[in-house]
């Protein structure tokens, strides 16, 4: 029509070679209009009134996400939606970011990661901005930018997105380096004011601490937090999101992680090589993963703490040398809380002494066939406390269960607590097992076996014929 008008910037074609977005300039009240290309014809499918003037169209590469620069005063960086199966254009309002400098001109590198903002001259801030596009929910967080103190009219990605051309309105053009390096933190307090997410590695030096003030710190695939040799990271106040393979470790044995009041969020499994954790305060960990602790070293819940393992979560125990407690208590007062987790023990067999086991809700035990999960050591100084929560149970899966509190009362009786022993596990007394006022329920093929003192008090519920021996 003839009150529309295509500006420098306002031609864009999807990856596929279908469709083109076409932004258009009317007296402030713009559109983006979508035309489809059949091979012969050349027809429009879909339009969205923006209601300010479009400065720059540009679809993201293998996607159905266009990016546009406006001429507003407010939220000039917008990303909308195009449905090729129903024609429909929608805007993406996660996306905004609160850019009110108008933008001239917008484009995105060739992996459809980053999307650059070519700005108007603004006082403070940049005149050129570099997006990450979080797909993961749809997000534009800024990672870097540049100030010229001119207006930015053009900018341009190098096919392998390590470099950035801009030309400006003074004459000039700028070619810049866009490399992810990562950053380095020494003796560093960090304290967060909103949400934040890692875009690069980042190396922690000497002591630092990473404070979230309860916001989330959220880390996309690629980004690792690395504790150098002899260095410390205490993590605390913080919700720990996108934690997998082994992107938060340490260099060697001699860093330590540090968790005060951590919820840890797992999106696959996860491995603990070197090094050793503090589990300090209110710790979570959760998601439907595995973590896998094969660490030589100690790692320590501290005195009045809990490491709450959740729903769903697996804990998996089998260190690189032979040693069953490296999951050590400072005290009593130290509690390892399963609320529906798994622990799991491999070829070195795990012991729990000296704190609190305590099952919230149902919860599973599975250790190597030739090895056993075991609970105390005959020292009542180094007994592990029992509390099952009323209704729960402690379910054997696999393999042995051995019991060596030395004092009758290590184990709650107060509750109406089950221990449940599955089918082919064996349960082990080398001490009295008092539940009190709770039931034993063993199943098919299960094998009590009896030490000199180990008495089985409480009642029991056979689901199945199984074995009871003793030995004097």
């Amino acid at each position: 029509g003839q009150t529309q008008e295509v500006l420098n910037s306002d031609l864009s074609w999807s990856s596929d070679g279908r469709y083109c977005a076409v932004g258009l300039k009317n007296n402030n009240f713009g559109e983006l209009r979508i035309f489809k290309y059949d091979g012969n014809t050349f027809t429009q499918v879909s339009s969205a009134s923006i209601g300010v003037n479009v400065n720059s169209v540009a679809w993201r590469p293998n996607s159905s996400l266009i990016a546009l620069g406006l001429s507003s005063n407010t939220e000039t960086l917008r990303m909308y939606q195009f449905n090729t199966t129903t024609n429909q254009l929608s805007e993406l309002t996660q996306t905004r970011v609160g850019l009110k400098n108008q933008v001239l001109h917008a484009a995105w590198d060739s992996s459809g990661i980053y999307v650059a903002a070519a700005k108007e001259y603004a006082a403070q801030g940049y005149e050129v901005e570099i997006y990450y596009f979080d797909e993961s929910d749809t997000s534009l967080h800024l990672v870097s930018g540049y100030s010229s103190d001119a207006y930015k009219r053009a900018v341009g990605w190098a096919h392998s997105g390590a470099y950035l051309a801009t030309g400006d309105d003074n004459s000039t053009a700028y070619l810049f380096n866009f490399t992810n390096v990562p950053f380095v933190f020494k003796d560093l307090k960090l304290y967060f004011g909103s949400e934040v997410r890692g875009h690069a590695d980042i190396h922690f030096q000497g002591n630092c601490t990473v404070n979230g003030s309860g916001n989330i710190f959220k880390l996309d695939a690629s980004t690792n937090l690395i504790i150098d040799p002899n260095a410390t990271l205490l993590l605390e106040d913080i919700q720990l999101k996108g934690i997998h393979g082994s992107n938060v470790r340490c260099i060697d044995n001699t860093g330590i992680i540090q968790l005060r009041n951590v919820t840890w969020a797992q999106d696959a499994d996860f491995t603990f090589t070197q090094g050793a954790f503090e589990f300090i305060d209110d710790v979570t960990m959760k998601g439907d993963a595995r973590f896998l602790y094969s660490s030589s070293q100690t790692s320590t819940i501290a005195t009045k703490s809990q490491l709450a393992l959740e729903y769903g979560f697996t804990f998996s125990y089998d260190p690189s040398i032979t040693h069953t407690h490296l999951i050590e208590y400072a005290d009593r007062s130290s509690v390892l809380a399963l609320n529906g987790a798994t622990i799991e023990s491999g070829k070195s067999g795990m012991a729990f002494l000296d704190g609190t086991l305590r099952v919230m809700r149902d919860s599973f035990l599975f250790s190597d066939p030739y090895e056993a999960i075991t609970i105390g050591n005959l020292d009542v100084s180094r007994d592990c406390y029992v509390d099952v929560y009323s209704g729960a149970h402690l379910r054997v899966m696999q393999g042995a269960l051995h019991y060596k509190n030395a004092d009758p009362l290590s184990w709650n009786q107060k509750s109406y607590d089950i221990l449940h022993m599955e089918k082919d596990t064996e349960l082990v007394l080398h001490s009295a097992l008092n539940i009190g006022n709770g039931t034993f329920y063993f199943n098919k093929g299960a094998l009590i076996y009896r030490l000199l003192g180990g008495d089985l008090i409480g009642k029991v519920h056979a689901e199945g014929p199984f074995t009871f021996e003793y030995e004097r």
